[in-house]
Parts: C-alpha cells; structure tokens; sequence
C-alpha cells in the first residue's frame, strides 16, 4: 500500500524490517512472501541485480516449503524481470512454468497475472496478434472475478495495443476507463502508467495540448517512486512534441 502511494522509504522500512524478523523467527513461508515483495521494490527502483538475487531466494523457500502459488508467483515476477531486461526466451519460459502451475492448483488470481504477463512478453516481440489474445484473456478472467486492478491493466494494456496498430478511437475508452478505475483504486503508480499512455495516445492523434499535461503529470507521478526510466520516458514524449513544433530551447529545458 506504502509503494503504491509513492511512499517509498515507508514501504522499504516496514519490508525489511519484516524480513529480519521473519527469518530470525524461522517464519519461512512469511520469510518468502517478504523477500518476493522486496524483490519487486528493487525491480521498480532499476536495481536489476539485487531483484534477482532476493527473488531466487523466495523462490528457493517456495520450493523448500512446497508451495506451489508461492513458486508460481516469483516465477511470474522473475519472468517480468527478464522481459524486463529484454531476454524473452527466459521470461516466456518461467511464464508459461508458472502458468502450468496455477492451472494445476488452480488459482484464478495468478493464471490472470500469467495471461497478463504473456502478452506483454508477445508485445515486446511485436507480435500484437498474440498478445492481445492474451490481454483479452487477461480481462475476461478480471472482470469474472471483480479484480479491478487487472481490469486496469488489461484495459491499459490493450488500449496501448491498439495505439500501436493506430486505432486510436478504439483504444481511447479502454485508456479513459483504465486511468477511471485507478483513481478510484487510490493506485498511483497504476495512474502514472495510465497518464503516459495517454500522453502517448493524444501524441500521435495530434491533441497536443492534452498529450503535454499527461506527460507532465505522469513524470511528477513517476518520480514520486524514484522510477527514473519512467520519468525519462514521459519527458522525452513531451520534448518530441516540442521539437516536431520547432521550439527547441523547450524541447532541451
């Protein structure tokens, strides 16, 4: 909840602090859910490195311990790391391992993390078709089961699909609805992500004006996070629309 709000030295505080205690206490299968958690605060924080190590050691508690939502869950975050990183044939592989996993179980609320995190793997290869199956996949499950966060996402996720096929008037609604059930979620990270997209959207449909205040607000949203790439991202869409307006000394400040 801390990092959601942007309050990242309170949710790094209380995560640690809970670390220790757990494994002081021999809490193991607390001990992995923990370290799973911090795993995911070094990822957003760029620290690749560190985010790895703390997520293969939950996933060897999961293992120890023989719980399996538990290993499907790391794997699916250390499938997003290396997406991440742009190594798709190892984020596919430990994707579709814990996709095997919750199916088996079954868990509904992990199989529509998997299907989300499929077409984002299919998207970055730039296979749209695919990923979008996925996607759908991802919101019919959300929207069965009232998970409003995965039904922002899918919608976000979709929408972004449809702005790079320049259906711009198919994704609006899905963009508009995403960011709608994110504030009302309180979710502002979810809401920076949904600024910049459609910062991204009224770029390239020409609404200039409005595609400039996303951007604005997404970069304030996303240093409240310190996700430094985030910013860069939004702040260079706001200096492309300057340059391509002619006003350079904008562009540079």
């Amino acid at each position: 909840t801390y990092y959601r709000l942007g309050q990242l030295k309170d949710a790094y505080r209380l995560i640690e602090e809970a670390a220790e205690y757990l494994e002081k206490g021999g809490y193991q299968a607390e001990l992995a859910s923990c370290l799973n958690n911090l795993g995911t605060l070094y990822r957003d924080q760029g620290d690749m490195s560190k985010a790895q190590t703390t997520y293969e050691r939950s996933l060897g508690i999961m293992e120890q311990i023989d719980n399996p939502s538990g290993r499907a869950e790391v794997l699916l975050n250390l499938g997003n790391l290396h997406r991440l990183q742009g190594n798709y044939p190892l984020a596919l592989d430990q994707t579709l391992k814990a996709l095997k996993l919750v199916e088996a179980i079954p868990n509904e609320t992990l199989m529509i993390v998997a299907y989300n995190n499929l077409g984002g793997i299919h998207s970055d290869e730039g296979n749209d078709s695919l990923s979008i199956i996925y996607f759908q996949r991802c919101l019919s499950l959300a929207d069965s089961s009232a998970n409003i966060y995965y039904q922002a996402m899918s919608l976000s996720n979709i929408g972004k699909n449809l702005i790079k096929q320049q259906k711009y008037t198919e994704a609006r609604p899905r963009m508009m609805r995403a960011l709608e059930l994110r504030r009302a979620m309180g979710d502002v990270e979810g809401m920076a992500y949904s600024m910049q997209g459609l910062g991204e959207l009224y770029r390239k449909n020409g609404e200039t004006d409005m595609a400039l205040s996303m951007y604005d607000s997404s970069a304030v949203l996303f240093r409240q996070f310190g996700m430094g790439s985030y910013v860069a991202s939004s702040l260079n869409g706001k200096a492309g629309i300057y340059l391509k307006m002619g006003r350079v000394q904008k562009a540079i400040d």
